[in-house]
């Protein structure tokens, strides 16, 4: 979109120099305003549903619809920002104001939240989960894609998830630092001195942080018994076959993939953290301290017989979450 010399060294100063004032923000505003008109013209929406939450610019652009908006809040933004640096302080700030509805997925990120802003549009609504779908695919062949990298051979990895003798852990998280993986490996490699039969498959889409864990991996004694899986469709076959689930993050909003390790019937262990501890706690999960002491103990306590699956009944999840989300769309078209 052309631009205003007013509104080029507004965008300059908000982005570049972080300057977040009337004045600035103003033209900033106006420009996106323009972008606007451009990309949806003089087609009319009921409501606008922002729900990624992500992207600076999506961000801004869909607060100006002329309508009811809503974004949706997936993490504790201000670790992000802390973390990775992959979200931009005065775009949420802002957001939060101007948005009609601000959607958390869980009441962990409520301090993030007032952190960024203070408004009273706050309403939780918590991801809906397909567990018929979750099964469906875990009945499907183990496969991988050309894209798939695999720190053994794909046989090694099927006679491992075939061999009942072996006691395999898993995990499933983008290679991020926030994921916990090395103090994961940490501790698995304390219990595998104890229990040599057990293996660790840890599973990530993406993210910067693969070959990090790959070397600290292969530094470790236990190396030999740990996988290490980057980029796989469907990772449901594995976990179907593992024998317990463990969630090491350092933060979590809501951490779909517990609820899919409950819907194939694996136990799971996770950190006691905002957002995955309170939805562990509330179904009767079993948490442990957010550290390598934690998560082996979680390990030893899984041999010991103490963790089960949590017993959700996923119809009566879905129905509550789906009500939510049907009264936010009501408001938004009302």
């Amino acid at each position: 979109t052309e631009c205003t010399l007013a509104e080029l060294i507004a965008f300059k100063l908000f982005y570049g120099f972080g300057l977040d004032c009337r004045p600035v923000y103003h033209y900033v505003r106006r420009l996106y305003e323009r972008e606007y008109q451009k990309h949806f013209g003089a087609a009319q929406f009921d409501g606008v549903v922002h729900y990624t939450g992500y992207v600076k610019d999506i961000t801004t652009l869909l607060s100006t619809a002329p309508c009811k908006t809503a974004i949706f809040i997936h993490n504790d933004m201000m670790q992000e920002i802390k973390t990775k640096g992959n979200q931009y302080l005065p775009t949420l700030r802002h957001a939060y104001r101007e948005y009609d509805a601000v959607v958390p997925v869980s009441d962990s990120v409520w301090d993030s939240i007032r952190a960024i802003s203070d408004n009273d549009r706050v309403q939780v609504i918590e991801n809906t989960h397909n567990d018929k779908r979750v099964k469906e695919r875990a009945e499907l062949a183990l496969a991988v894609e050309e894209e798939t990298l695999l720190s053994v051979p794909f046989e090694q990895l099927q006679e491992m998830l075939e061999d009942e003798t072996l006691e395999c852990f898993v995990n499933i998280g983008r290679y991020s630092p926030e994921k916990g993986h090395k103090k994961l490996l940490a501790a698995f490699e304390r219990y595998h001195a104890e229990h040599p039969e057990s293996r660790m498959i840890i599973i990530g889409g993406y993210g910067t942080y693969y070959e990090e864990v790959v070397a600290y991996a292969a530094s470790l004694a236990c190396k030999d018994a740990v996988v290490l899986i980057r980029s796989i469709l469907n990772p449901f076959p594995i976990v179907k076959r593992c024998k317990l689930f463990l969630l090491a993050s350092d933060y979590e909003a809501l951490a779909l993939v517990l609820l899919e390790a409950e819907s194939l019937g694996v136990p799971a262990v996770a950190t006691d953290i905002p957002g995955s501890g309170d939805l562990m706690r509330k179904h009767g999960g079993y948490i442990v301290e957010n550290s390598v002491d934690g998560l082996y103990e979680g390990m030893c306590a899984y041999r010991d017989g103490k963790v089960k699956t949590m017993g959700i009944c996923f119809d009566n999840y879905n129905q509550n979450s789906a009500e939510k989300f049907e009264a936010l769309f009501r408001e938004c078209a009302e």
